[in-house]
């Protein structure tokens, strides 16, 4: 208050920096000064260049553009062939030498940049250039070093901005550049608040730093867990304990490294990933004999465990050092040994850790938990009159960091883990130094005696055994009914807690005593395990069942606990009443937050822009289709009887009786929708099934299917495939995939369809095509999109006063008019030789075709086809929605023996030509034929049955027969050929439409085959199209 009046205090004033700002004032800072005759707070720019980001001591790391020379690779193999008996040797000795050859021979990129463009310019300013040869040849050279040098900055500035990927054919050097501007400016600290006041002194700073990590894994004293408090569960079994510790070989060691990301942040050693997987024949011996040494001893050298501690905001402008997150960059050499252990460890873990947790492991994905606490919590919100629920929502404060090494070894020990294995984990886990990096600069090591550590392979492993054990304390808790859990439906699956990592949901009837036994179960578990529950970021939901007093003391003890916590925190005796009442408010209310955005004109609709780029668009997905898609997934594997946990609940509440005989009017066994959606269902035949219309020979009975369904679904139904076994039974397939298997990407694809425009005329592939960069293909793109900004655009957009073109004022500014047409554009064509009637007579989208591809699209490539013993070659032809296929016999001198041709019906051509090869095979057995080499020109057929590979579509009938039937020749091999080497076949396909429905046998070959089988025997060849 002023005289009686509100003031409002709000930030009017700011200085904001462009991007060539940013680039050349990386230091540049701003600070609001004191008000003094004016009611603005002046603020200073302090533009000081020398105050770089650059630390004192910035610890030496490899440069990835080292790797551009052919000499580092010599560079490295020596110096570490010198030392190759001891890794940590080799490591320090090869990183001294190539950070010497760095500076010695490599040098600064950007004086050498700043050199040959001098040189360049002073060449191209003599005035004896344009006549003395060996300058213009000099001034090739230097250009070419030029690009060198330019594309060695480019992975520099890369490899500084931690960007996961790098545009091939785009010079980006500026973009990498500001990438590693915005970051560092994102990172550096420069000043932070220490007992609730500002900072800025860089000593105090540091010292203040790592006291604060130093007691954050400080030992905190814990008490032994009883184990009689634990659920007795499966643990690793003693069979299992011989595999972890077995030697490792070279492809296991290699498997390890070449999984991790080449160019993440090093450890100490400073050498990227890359460096060692690029190498990989110099350092396999080292590592392989590390990694056995380290398994059968237990131990290693400890100066592998030495890290770094970067720090990085968790939130922007973060004022006090908790606002930070501690990620540890580690010695690769280290995450190779603890990535080799988790492979070890994780085919133990799945037999062990509950299905309640859902993070890390292979086969189980947060989202599971996350569906299960949606129905969980949709189902409380219907509940009435009754018992009541609540959920706990429970964070975890610091979880990696706080968790107690004898417990921890404790833990392990209970679940059987072999103990030289515990102990080499113990010792990877504890035999540690870590130095906090402030602003870039190592501070001085300490030795913690506590917590995990992020970005160890290992860690989130451990983490889950220790959170498993929490799981089994409850499951303790639930057997002896002392926690009541909230059940979904009657007689289904029972929910007393989920874990998402370092996030808890718990799940009990609504009463204090309920709340009494979770609070008592987490005490326990923390004065054990040594984490805190974080009280002021949990939640409490309960059902609108439960009686308002019960809800309102519920609600009330929660927040006065976390009011407690807070206060103990605070040293809340201190407080006085004002404060207090700050305190409550805090808790009990919550501030959303909303950003607002600022709309630009587009140029493409965004339905245009996802669509595939073989039908005009550009690829890009759409966020609500995408959603739909990972929906259908889930959808795919309820109705499939997945394991998990989610899907036994929804099975149980919502799918009783799931799995019955398939019904021939009412599921969708026939085609994509059932048959009673398009037709009437006859009288008196409500039960019919599907079995029902198949006769005893597995053919389909037409006189049956006349009599009930129309011509065309009868054509539709005899393409069916029926297996000649009696014991497989009905599934469900996927009809977007060949093999019958869901993929998100075919559901995205089935949600996109009606957005692709109904008239294609094919155009788009051409534009992908080009050998250019990807922003020219863009910029191709929107030109035949005719989406350039051009001024009858604009002006149409309400952006221009007119469309007429600038340059020539005598036409509206078209795109085939910008680049063409206009009077100066003409005369740009003239000069480049470009001046026929032609060129100028095409209309716009056949001109930018025409004139922008640099390369015939097809090659034309000579083939010619081997046949050898007694063969089968089949081949499909569709027209329309109809199949046919054809196939012939002959003998090792390409003699005929017997054809086919089976008119199929309304059928896919996969699974006609796996009934083509079928129907060959049965009538070689018939023939007698022992041995058989089939050649098809159908690359997918031959890989599924090749592979052995497991489909789950109507060709899996068809599948189970073919390999059946092979088993019954002495030899039988199938191999492709391409479809100009098997005209033949083609040619019987094509006869097939004419053809009576179903097989038919050729004992001698048809008239037009004739000339066929004659170039067949003379080995002629056939051109590709």
């Amino acid at each position: 208050m002023r005289n009686g009046r509100v003031v409002l205090r709000e930030r009017l004033d700011r200085i904001l920096l462009n991007l060539d700002a940013q680039l050349q004032l990386p230091g540049a800072k701003a600070f609001n000064l004191p008000r003094t005759c004016s009611d603005h707070h002046p603020i200073l720019l302090n533009m000081d260049t020398a105050a770089t980001y650059s630390p004192i001591s910035k610890p030496a790391r490899f440069k990835v553009a080292w790797l551009t020379r052919e000499e580092f690779s010599k560079v490295f193999t020596d110096a570490w062939s010198c030392h190759s008996n001891h890794l940590p040797t080799a490591i320090s000795k090869t990183s001294e030498t190539c950070i010497s050859w760095g500076k010695s021979a490599f040098g600064n990129i950007f004086k050498r940049k700043h050199l040959l463009k001098a040189r360049i310019s002073g060449l191209q300013n003599s005035p004896r250039y344009h006549f003395t040869p060996w300058m213009q040849g000099l001034e090739k050279d230097l250009l070419e070093d030029y690009q060198k040098v330019l594309y060695e900055e480019e992975l520099l500035w890369f490899q500084k901005s931690r960007t996961d990927w790098i545009a091939s054919g785009d010079r980006n050097t500026s973009f990498y550049h500001m990438s590693t501007i915005v970051r560092r400016a994102k990172n550096k600290i420069g000043a932070l608040k220490i007992d609730g006041e500002w900072s800025m002194d860089a000593v105090e700073l540091k010292s203040h730093v790592r006291n604060f990590f130093e007691g954050l894994f400080a030992y905190k004293e814990t008490i032994p867990l009883p184990e009689d408090l634990l659920l007795y569960q499966p643990v690793i079994s003693d069979v299992d304990h011989e595999s972890p510790l077995q030697l490792a070989n070279l492809e296991e060691v290699q498997r390890a490294l070449f999984s991790m990301k080449g160019l993440k942040s090093p450890g100490p050693d400073g050498i990227p990933t890359l460096f060692y997987q690029r190498h990989w024949d110099v350092i396999a011996g080292t590592f392989l004999k590390f990694v056995n040494q380290a398994l059968s001893s237990g131990v290693f050298d400890s100066s592998l465990t030495k890290a770094y501690i970067a720090l990085i905001p968790k939130e922007d402008s973060p004022d006090t050092i908790q606002k930070f997150r501690p990620i540890g960059l580690l010695n690769v050499a280290y995450k190779v040994l603890s990535k080799l252990i988790v492979n070890r460890l994780c085919p133990l873990l799945q037999g062990i850790i509950g299905p309640w947790q859902s993070s890390f492991l292979a086969g189980m994905s947060t989202v599971d938990n996350i569906i299960l606490t949606q129905e969980a919590v949709h189902s409380m919100k219907h509940l009435k009159g009754g018992r009541g629920a609540m959920v706990l929502k429970i964070d975890l404060h610091k979880a990696f960091d706080s968790i107690n090494w004898d417990f921890l070894r404790q833990v392990l020990l209970y679940f059987n883990v072999p103990h030289q294995l515990v102990n080499l984990i113990m010792f990877s886990v504890t035999f540690v130094q870590l130095s906090v990096l402030w602003n870039g600069e190592p501070l001085p090591y300490f030795s913690p005696q506590r917590g995990l550590r992020q970005r160890d392979p290992l860690s989130p492993y451990l983490f889950i055994l220790v959170m498993e054990n929490l799981a089994q304390m409850i499951q303790k808790r639930v057997a002896t009914k002392v926690w009541k859990p909230f059940t979904l439906s009657q007689g289904g699956v029972s929910l007393s807690h989920l874990f998402y990592a370092d996030d808890l949901m718990l799940f009990a009837h609504a009463s204090g005593a309920q709340l009494d036994v979770i609070m008592d179960c987490l005490d326990q578990f923390a004065k054990s395990s040594g984490l805190v529950f974080n009280l002021q970021k949990s939640k409490l939901f309960l059902s609108p069942n439960v009686h308002s007093a019960v809800a309102n003391a519920l609600s009330a003890k929660y927040i006065l606990e976390k009011m407690q916590k807070r206060l103990a925190g605070w040293q809340g005796t201190n407080l006085s009443l004002a404060r207090r009442k700050v305190l409550v408010q805090a808790i009990t209310s919550s501030i959303p937050a909303f950003v607002a955005g600022v709309k630009k004109p587009h140029l493409v609709s965004w339905d245009v822009v996802c669509i595939e780029k073989r039908h005009g668009g550009l690829g890009l997905r759409s966020a609500c289709d995408n959603n739909q898609a990972f929906i259908a997934k889930l959808g795919w594997r309820l109705i499939n009887g997945d394991n998990a946990l989610w899907c036994k609940a929804m099975q149980s509440k919502y799918l009783r009786g799931f799995g019955e005989r398939v019904r021939f009017w009412h599921d969708a066994g026939v085609g994509h929708a059932p048959l009673i959606s398009s037709m009437e269902e006859p009288p008196g035949l409500p039960s019919l099934l599907v079995a029902n219309v198949i006769k005893s020979d597995r053919e389909w009975d037409l006189d049956i299917l006349h009599n009930l369904v129309l011509k065309e679904i009868v054509e539709i139904i005899r393409a069916i495939p029926l297996s000649r076994s009696t014991h497989l039974e009905d599934n469900i397939f996927w009809s977007g995939t060949t093999d019958g298997s869901f993929t998100v990407k075919s559901a995205y694809q089935i949600t996109q369809a009606p957005r692709i425009p109904a008239q294609l005329d094919g155009s788009w592939h051409w534009i992908w095509k080009l050998q250019c960069a990807e922003r020219i293909r863009i910029f191709v793109w929107l030109l035949v999109r005719g989406r350039l900004l051009t001024n009858s655009v604009r002006f149409a957009r309400h952006m221009a006063s007119s469309p007429t073109c600038p340059r020539c004022e005598s036409s509206d500014e078209t795109v085939i008019h910008l680049l063409r047409d206009c009077y100066y554009a003409t005369m740009v064509w003239g000069l480049l030789g470009f001046a026929s009637f032609e060129f100028f007579a095409l209309d716009q989208s056949l001109w930018l075709r025409k004139f922008s591809t640099s390369s015939p699209l097809h090659d034309p490539t000579s083939v010619s086809g081997k046949i050898y013993g007694a063969c089968h070659a089949s081949s499909v032809s569709s027209k329309v929605s109809a199949a046919s296929l054809g196939g012939l016999i002959q003998d090792s001198a390409r003699n005929w023996v017997s054809g086919f041709i089976v008119n199929v019906g309304h059928a896919s051509i996969f699974v006609a030509e796996l009934w083509g090869l079928r129907e060959g095979l049965k009538l070689c057995k018939s023939l007698g034929i022992p041995r058989v080499a089939v050649e098809m020109d159908s690359q997918m057929a031959v890989r599924f049955i090749n592979e052995d590979r497991e489909v789950d579509n109507l060709s899996a009938a068809i599948l189970v027969d073919i390999k059946s039937l092979m088993l019954e020749f002495e030899a039988c091999t199938v191999h492709h050929i391409l479809r100009e080497a098997n005209a033949a076949a083609d040619h019987l396909a094509s006869l097939g439409h004419s053809s009576q429905p179903g097989l038919s046998i050729l004992n001698s070959p048809p008239c037009g085959l004739l000339p066929i089988l004659l170039g067949d025997q003379l080995g002629a060849c056939f051109l590709r199209s």
